[in-house]
This record gives C-alpha cells, sequence and structure tokens, in this order.
C-alpha cells in the first residue's frame, strides 16, 4: 500500500526550527528512520520515497506557506493518484501539551490555518498526527508559532520528533485503533 505523509509547514531557513513547522520535522526524521538520502524537489514541494515493510511513503514538504497547503496537498494526492484514506498530515497543535501527540481523524481544523486550507480543497476525511507545542491560552498564537523552540524544548525535541515518527509507523503497520490506544494520551514530562 501507498502513502502520502505531508508535513506542514512554511518554507525558507527562516522558519525551518520553529514552532509551526513541527509537521515538516517530523517528515525529516521519518526520512532519517527509513534511510532516504535525500528529497528530490518538485514544483510542489520537496518529497522523498521510503518502505516500510510492504508498503511505499512518500514523505511530502509543500512549498507553500502554511494557509494554502490545501492545493498543495491535493497536487501530492493526484501526482501519487492516492485517495484521502491513504493520506496523513502532520502539523503543530498549541492545544495540546508541548511534546505529546494525538492522532485524529476527520473533524474541524480547530482553528489551524493549514489543516483548514486541506479541508477547504480536499474535505475533512483524512488521518491527522496532532503536535502538541503547548500553549493553548496565549495571547498572540501568530507569534507563538512562528517563533523558534525555547532552550527546555529544545532539550527533549528529538525525543519529540522520534516519538512522532514511531506512532506514524506504528499506525501503518497496527492501524488505527491500536495506534490512538497507544499514543492519544499523555506521554511527555515537558
Amino acid at each position: 500500500m501507498k502513502y502520502l505523509i505531508a508535513g506542514l509547514g512554511n518554507p525558507g531557513e527562516k522558519y525551518k526550527f520553529t514552532r509551526h513547522n513541527v509537521g515538516q520535522l517530523v517528515v525529516d526524521k521519518l526520512c532519517d528512520k527509513l534511510n532516504v538520502i535525500a528529497y528530490f524537489k518538485k514544483n510542489i514541494g520537496h518529497f522523498c520515497e521510503g518502505n516500510f515493510y510492504e508498503h511505499t511513503l512518500y514523505l511530502f514538504k509543500p512549498l507553500c506557506f502554511m494557509n494554502e497547503s490545501g492545493s498543495y496537498v491535493a497536487r501530492a494526492l493526484d501526482k501519487f493518484n492516492m485517495s484521502l484514506s491513504n493520506l496523513i498530515v502532520v502539523h503543530d497543535d498549541k492545544d495540546i501539551p508541548f511534546g505529546n501527540i494525538r492522532f485524529k481523524f476527520d473533524g474541524s481544523s480547530a482553528g489551524h490555518r493549514g489543516v483548514q486550507s486541506i479541508i477547504n480543497v480536499i474535505g475533512k476525511d483524512f488521518l491527522r498526527l496532532r503536535c502538541g507545542i503547548g500553549a493553548p491560552y496565549i495571547d498572540d498564537t501568530v507569534e507563538f508559532v512562528l517563533s523558534n523552540f525555547t532552550g527546555d524544548e529544545k532539550k527533549i525535541l528529538d525525543e519529540f520528533l522520534e516519538l512522532a515518527a514511531d506512532a506514524i509507523l506504528y499506525y501503518i503497520a497496527e492501524g488505527l485503533n491500536k495506534a490512538m490506544s497507544r499514543y492519544n494520551r499523555k506521554v511527555s514530562k515537558a
């Protein structure tokens, strides 16, 4: 089976290590875990292809700003002739504590502009891996998500990315119910 794993974020070095780009950092971690050497660039983003057991994984980082993600993800699905059931969108979520993750299938965007863009273009019936960046009560969401990780966050960032990458592979191997049971709980002490 083929999967498209889309890590949301903003393009360019300026945003690479911001909280809003955690989805793309998870995709980079998956590339490492699958021993993929390099991305290949297409007009819609950076892709790499890896194998996990009998599955082919297309890891995708859209070359667009977050609020334009929908059309880029739709074009990537078309490129690989995949349905929504084979899509996993990885993104930041300010309402989840830093270092924690949650799988979610369908539903609203909860205010996430990248997810809302995807819903607007292809509908809501796709799997998401929500990666907690931990600030449910902040006043300026834009400033927060576009800022870099704190020193304390950087100390556990690699562990966080590893957890998210492992969760995706576990989902592919074991299915959504088992993945949700295992990962949709507080696991970090951050």
